[in-house]
């Protein structure tokens, strides 16, 4: 259940105040720019939230695949990748 719409309404907000603060730029004091910015910002982050509510619902409906890992082979990985990192010996890594 993911609600394009309400991205949209926000895309059109931020649309129409760009535009309305680029063409009446000259017009328009500064108390009006301030206003037209705050509303630019705010309905980006209103898209961006939005966004990430449409990501949570759609990982949520999503059927969950469990498949088998080999979790030993995952760890040499990360110990050898964060070995570098940490400036540390692998050999100081195993704990096993």
């Amino acid at each position: 259940m993911v609600y394009p719409q309400r991205t949209g309404c926000f895309c059109f907000v931020y649309g129409l105040t760009k535009h309305l603060h680029k063409s009446s730029r000259d017009v328009i004091d500064d108390r009006s720019s301030s206003y037209c910015d705050q509303i630019l910002k705010v309905s980006e982050c209103m898209a961006a939230l939005v966004e990430k509510i449409n990501g949570y619902i759609a990982t949520k409906d999503a059927n969950l695949l469990f498949e088998k890992t080999n979790f030993k082979e995952i760890l040499e990985m990360l110990k050898s990748e964060f070995a570098v990192q940490l400036n540390t010996p692998e050999d100081r890594l195993d704990r096993t």
